[in-house]
């Protein structure tokens, strides 16, 4: 069974996180997220991807890490209750009141995280290389 779906189902934000790494990541767009992890990383499961929508990304197949970029696309696994999880925590380390987002559904919290996590973008050589050589977005 072909695990992946098209990269059109994917609702930003997007958010990462590594595994040496506590803190969750936010990015803008799929473009980012894919342009900021490393492709050997990702192969080695060193990274977990979702949309907001709780949807777990991943590479379409193993990456070749001669590329300097990653691919994801959006896949039929959906993690929203690890996703709410990740985001209460994330903002409870910044400083949110647990009370105000317990409420909140999954949407308004990615937003309130997406407003609160610093977006992550990667380096512009590798933003270039990915449009010269990458799938466009």
């Amino acid at each position: 069974m072909n695990e992946a779906l098209s990269d059109r189902s994917i609702t930003p934000p997007v958010f990462a996180l590594a595994s040496d790494d506590p803190g969750l990541l936010a990015f803008v767009s799929v473009a980012d997220a894919e342009g900021y992890a490393e492709p050997w990383d990702v192969n080695d499961g060193l990274w977990r991807f979702w949309d907001c929508t709780g949807r777990v990304l991943a590479p379409p197949s193993r990456i070749d890490e001669r590329r300097e970029w990653t691919t994801l696309v959006s896949t039929d696994r959906a993690e929203p209750e690890v996703l709410r999880h990740l985001l209460m925590r994330e903002l409870a380390s910044l400083g949110q009141n647990d009370e105000a987002r317990s409420g909140m559904d999954l949407r308004a919290l990615c937003e309130l995280a997406a407003e609160r996590i610093n977006y992550r973008r990667p380096t512009r050589v590798r933003l270039l290389l990915k449009r010269l050589f990458g799938r466009g977005k």
